[in-house]
């Protein structure tokens, strides 16, 4: 099946169009695309999930702009082709990111059956935000689609802090008519923290260590390793030598590549979940720093507060209020 989707120069989409042939989707692409437009129109948010039924092509349209996308992938690798550039194909992987402004006349990405993809775009006006036309600009951090063909797309590893603030985004509970509130200050608030930790710092780190390619394989496999074993995770000695790199290299290599060191990431995961069970489930306090790796409860609200300015104890009395 072909799907084709036009976008005008906000963002929005503004037509679509589906070429059936012997395959049928139970959903199709257009409705797995939730779109938000903050009162202000600065601001856009579209977050996607989806699994095809069967294979799928989408072919979309952008008019020519000066607004800026960003482009979070959450599920598997996205992959794509522009008419601008042709005979190249564009990627972005889980946990990455990119930057995106101008316009195509089309871009073609295909979606394998029973895979899901899942991400979130957020379309701004760069000039109309203080502080980001500036930092873009000096960073060169923009992707323009009519100049991709004389480089590699620029794309930015997705850091804890901004990954809580894009599972905040998808897991809100505030009430419709406070939403687009909530939702702009988060959009606002991921703007900051993406400019921030994933574009000013990176470019602007100095006396960067020099990372192999084998050495950017050990530090993404030491980062899946985290990811699975953040409540009880490993020494940075007993790290050092399941990803057969020496600590040194580890510390500083990791801390260059994702922004954050080895514990700072270990916390920020912890910190995550432990929210997520506060606020969706029902533990006591005790019981949820436990189960984020926490021996003693003190050190889980001190840390806890820390990270969110209110104590686990909070999040439950205002979780059972709104529940109420």
């Amino acid at each position: 099946m072909t799907q084709s989707i036009k976008y005008d120069a906000s963002g929005r989409i503004v037509d679509k169009a589906i070429t059936p042939n012997v395959l049928e989707l139970s959903k199709n692409i257009y409705e797995n695309h939730t779109q938000y437009m903050t009162r202000s129109s600065l601001l856009g948010l579209s977050i996607f999930n989806y699994i095809p039924s069967a294979t799928t092509i989408l072919q979309e349209k952008k008019e020519a702009s000066s607004i800026c996308t960003l482009s979070f992938c959450l599920g598997e690798r996205i992959e794509w082709t522009l008419n601008e550039v042709p005979g190249k194909k564009l990627s972005i992987d889980r946990n990455e990111s990119c930057i995106m402004t101008g316009g195509t006349e089309k871009c073609i990405s295909q979606y394998e059956e029973g895979v899901q993809y899942q991400g979130i775009g957020v379309s701004v006006d760069p000039a109309c935000l203080q502080g980001v036309a500036e930092c873009l600009h000096c960073e060169n951090a923009v992707n323009h689609y009519n100049m991709l063909e004389l480089g590699d797309l620029k794309h930015y590893i997705i850091t804890p802090h901004v990954t809580a603030i894009l599972s905040q985004i998808i897991d809100s509970n505030i009430c419709e008519r406070l939403e687009p509130l909530y939702l702009e200050a988060k959009l606002l608030e991921l703007i900051a923290v993406y400019l921030d930790e994933m574009v000013y710092q990176r470019g602007n780190k100095a006396n960067k260590l020099s990372l192999s390619k084998e050495d950017l394989f050990a530090l993404r496999l030491t980062k899946e390793i985290l990811d699975n074993t953040f409540v009880h995770p490993l020494t940075l000695s007993e790290l050092s030598k399941k990803i057969y790199l020496n600590e040194y290299k580890l510390k500083i290599g990791f801390k260059q590549r994702y922004g954050q060191t080895v514990y700072g990431y270990i916390l920020e995961k912890r910190m995550e979940l432990a929210r997520i069970l506060l606020e969706q489930r029902h533990f006591r306090v005790g019981d949820v720093a436990g189960m984020v790796g926490y021996a003693n409860t003190g050190h889980f609200i001190s840390a806890f507060r820390k990270k969110y300015g209110v104590t686990p104890g909070q999040v439950l009395r205002n979780r059972d209020t709104e529940t109420n």
